[in-house]
Order: structure tokens, then C-alpha cells, then sequence
């Protein structure tokens, strides 16, 4: 046999109206549902209704039965008072005389095996009921919003203040460790609201005892609440609360999954490590979807084996005719140094558009690859995609290598969370001078901007961003590899 759950509550609001006809009637309503979760409909029931009082296992006062049928929903609607009475008369019942209890018993198949109990405070007397019983009948003054109407224990009408009433909203903005989500208190209970926020745990049906809480103000109406600390790919459930002297109310369960989180600062898989056309091996990094090398490209040739030259003229600082009127691609060291040099070794060569492009010869169209097959230089479009990823234009401290070893200080933010350890490898401007070693970082994308200027990211010392310029296509910055 399948359990049958049950949902009983009072309908205050009936009372009055069955009243003006019948003084010892009371509406009650409930839904029913089967141990699977699903409602009862159309069935034939039965309901055993006990009033008890003084305590849920107090004497019951009257008692009555009822076999009814249940609707489309699952809901039957009945009037206390109107069943088979069982014990007692629902008219001798002394309102003013203590607490009462409501037990419900359910037969879900008609009879009299009642082996379902629930049993609820009745926190209201009906007024108009209770004044059947009362030889000193009061006019009660209205009470405050939210208030309801009750009898003191010497009978006498009393508004008492009830549990705040409040909606939890819909989370949103949810990432792998943060989620906001509000509420809106629509009823004091008759007392000051002193704390409102959202409750959360990864249980259902969170308290306000539990430390993972918002404190958003006092008041009535709406509030938003940023919930934070969250583990990633984890379902939380939710509640938004209000407190007044009375208690703690709760709004409706909400439940919300984080996301996975950032995936980066990992090997890529199945190429933990890539080699170029020169046997130069790099090691790889993912990045979300992307997967890029973690060193400045220092390679020789393009992919087909076919040379890029050197351009090493201007000495140590570099400035150059040649290097500034070259249209086609090549290479060059910091401050003309040797290949086998600390700024070669561990910043990289500097290579000016074309050759990050693949121009190997002037106006061809025909362009080459300076990365590892399967590998390319990245768009201005794949820059983007990656420093988003990061958090947009503060993306800098997360991509540049931590410390001021390779660094000049203060290096500012650099934390390298994403793996992909910029390096300063300065740059070779259009005149051919050098600048910015152990200070700033070029990259070049392989997007144009017009005919003279190519797209490229900087990153420098004194803070934590990274900026998109366009320079002149005959500057030399360092180059990244991303995977096809």
C-alpha cells in the first residue's frame, strides 16, 4: 500500500462567512499526495478530524468523521463541525480555555484504518465561535497589519502578532562560487521586521541557526542578496528569511547548481607539451576552452621550414632603417643579443606583424605559420575570448608570472592564477630601438587594423590589467601559440 502524505491548512478567511450562517462550522482544506510524490485525485477518502486539547497528546474535546472525495488536484474541502460526530459536541468546546490542537487521521482507501496522523496548532480561536461561549462580548479594536484575532485565557478578544511573510527570488547570476538571489517581505506579522537576508546549505530547508546567511537590513519589501563562499558544480537550496519578535518566517525553497568553475592553469590535454620546427619544446597551458603555450615563441623558421630571418642591425639600442622599412616578416633579439643569451633564452625573440602573420614574402597572400602545425597565432577575437574568460581588462595579475624575479617591481597583481606566466619581454619599436624588458609585455595577434597596424595585448609592471593598442606592423612584440 502506498503511504498517503498530507497538507491541511486553515482557510481564516472561511470562517467568517460560514459563521453568518452557522456559528459551529469551520472550513478546512487539504492536499493530498501518495508516497511517490504524486497527488491523490478523484479517489474517495476518508478523514478523521480530533480536536485535542491542552497538548498534541491531550484529551480530544470532540471528534468527527468524514468520506469525501478528492478533485483533480488532490484537494478536499470539508467543514469541521459537519461530519459524523465521533466524541463530544463541537459547541460545548470552551475556546477560552486553553490551547487546541488539530489532528488530522486519513484513510486513503475509504474505510476507517486510520494510520495517518498530523496534528497543528490551532494558534487563532475563532472569535465569533468563542463568543458563543462568552457572557462578556467585546468589540475588539482593529488590530495592526498582519495581526490575527485570538481570545486571552479569560476569553477575551486579543490581536497577536503572527510570523513575518516573505518570497524568496529566483537565483541568478550564478557562477562556480558566487549566486544572488533576494526577497520581498510582504507582511511584518504585526511587529517590526529586525533581520532579513537568505539562508542557504546544501541540505534542503536551511535555518537561520546555520553561519551561511545574508544580513540584508530591516523592513518590508525588497531586498537583493549576494551569497558567496559557494563550492563549485554543488546544488545549493535556499531560503529568504524575515525575523520579528515573534520568530523567523521563511519564504519558498529555491535550489540552483554552481557552475563547474574556471578550468585553467592545468596542462592541455593529450599535449601537455608542443615542439616547433627548431625542436624548441613548450610547454601548454588550458585556458576554458582555449589551450595556448606558457613561453614566448623563439623559433627560427615558419612550419614549412623555410627561414624567418634575423634583422640585427642598429647594435644595442637597436635603431634601424632597415627594421623599420621591412614588409615582410623576421625576427629579432633584445638588444641585438646572441641567440643563446638570457633575453633570448628566457623572454623569447621579438617578431615583428608580418612574420606573426606569415608574410614571408612582400604582398603575398600566401601565408605561412610561425607556430607548431596544428597551432596558430591568435586572432584579436581569440585575445579577447581569453582575457574575458579572466574577467575583461582585469585579467592582467591573472596571466602575468608571479614575484620580481623575471618581473622589475612592483609587478603589481601578478598572481598567474591562469597559468600562462607573461613574461616581459619588452619590444622592438618601429625605429628599431629597444624597450621595455623586465617591464612590459607585447603580444601581436594576427589581426590588421587598416594597412599599417597590427592588434596586439601589453601588460606592464605598475598594475593589474591588460590593454588592447595597435601599433605600427613593423614593431616587434613576442608571440603566443594557440591550439586549431
Amino acid at each position: 500500500m502506498k503511504k498517503i502524505g498530507i497538507l491541511g491548512f486553515f482557510i481564516l478567511s472561511s470562517i467568517s462567512l460560514i459563521l453568518a450562517q452557522a456559528p459551529n462550522l469551520m472550513s478546512y482544506q487539504a492536499v493530498l499526495w501518495d508516497g511517490s510524490g504524486n497527488l491523490v485525485v478523484e479517489k474517495m477518502v476518508s478523514i478523521k478530524i480530533s480536536i485535542l486539547q491542552s497538548s498534541v497528546t491531550g484529551p480530544a474535546v470532540y471528534a468527527e468523521n468524514h468520506r469525501i472525495q478528492t478533485n483533480v488536484n488532490g484537494l478536499v474541502s470539508l467543514l469541521i463541525g459537519g461530519g459524523t460526530s465521533v466524541t463530544g459536541k463541537i459547541s460545548d468546546i470552551n475556546w477560552g480555555g486553553g490551547n487546541f490542537f488539530l489532528k488530522t487521521e486519513t484513510d486513503p482507501n475509504g474505510g476507517t484504518n486510520f494510520s495517518i496522523i498530523g496534528t497543528t496548532q490551532l494558534v487563532s480561536v475563532p472569535y465569533a465561535i468563542h463568543s458563543n461561549t462568552s457572557n462578556n462580548l467585546v468589540t475588539p479594536t482593529p488590530g495592526l497589519p498582519g495581526q490575527i484575532l485570538t481570545a486571552d485565557k479569560d476569553g477575551k478578544p486579543t490581536w497577536v502578532s503572527t510570523y513575518p511573510t516573505i518570497n524568496t527570488t529566483n537565483s541568478f547570476n550564478i557562477t562556480s562560487n558566487t549566486a544572488v538571489s533576494g526577497g520581498n517581505v510582504t507582511s511584518d506579522g504585526g511587529a517590526p521586521i529586525t533581520a532579513r537576508g537568505v539562508v542557504w546549505s546544501t541540505f534542503p530547508n536551511p535555518t537561520v541557526s546555520l553561519s551561511t546567511k545574508t544580513n540584508n537590513g530591516t523592513g518590508l519589501g525588497t531586498f537583493s542578496a549576494s551569497l558567496g563562499g559557494l563550492t563549485s558544480n554543488t546544488t545549493y537550496y535556499g531560503r529568504a528569511f524575515a525575523t520579528n519578535s515573534v520568530g523567523t518566517g521563511y519564504g519558498n525553497e529555491i535550489s540552483f547548481t554552481t557552475t563547474a568553475g574556471l578550468t585553467m592553469n592545468i596542462p592541455c590535454t593529450g599535449t601537455p607539451t608542443v615542439k616547433d620546427i627548431d625542436g624548441n619544446s613548450y610547454n601548454t597551458v588550458q585556458i576554458g576552452t582555449q589551450c595556448w603555450t606558457k613561453e614566448n615563441l623563439k623559433v627560427t623558421k615558419y612550419n614549412d621550414n623555410s627561414a624567418i630571418p634575423l634583422e640585427a642591425t642598429g647594435s644595442i639600442n637597436g635603431i634601424s632603417t632597415k627594421w623599420q622599412t621591412l614588409t615582410n616578416g623576421s625576427y629579432s633579439i633584445y638588444a641585438n643579443e646572441i641567440s643563446t643569451g638570457t633575453n633570448a633564452t628566457i623572454y623569447g625573440f621579438l617578431y615583428n606583424w608580418y612574420a606573426a602573420k606569415g608574410i614571408a614574402t612582400i604582398g603575398s597572400n600566401n601565408f605561412k605559420n610561425i607556430c607548431p602545425i596544428g597551432w596558430h597565432v591568435p586572432t584579436d577575437g581569440e585575445w579577447t575570448i581569453l582575457t574575458n574568460f579572466l574577467g575583461g581588462d582585469v585579467a592582467g595579475g591573472k596571466m602575468k608570472q608571479s614575484g620580481t624575479t623575471l618581473w622589475n617591481a612592483p609587478n603589481t597583481g601578478a598572481d598567474n592564477s591562469s597559468g600562462l606566466t607573461v613574461l616581459p619581454a619588452g619590444s622592438r619599436n618601429s625605429d628599431g630601438s629597444f624597450y621595455g624588458i623586465r617591464s612590459n609585455a607585447f603580444f601581436w595577434s594576427s589581426s590588421e587594423d587598416g594597412n599599417n597596424y597590427g592588434c596586439y595585448r601589453n601588460m606592464i609592471l605598475n598594475n593589474s590589467n591588460v590593454s588592447r593598442y595597435i601599433n605600427y606592423k613593423s614593431a616587434g612584440a613576442s608571440v603566443r601559440c594557440l591550439r586549431d
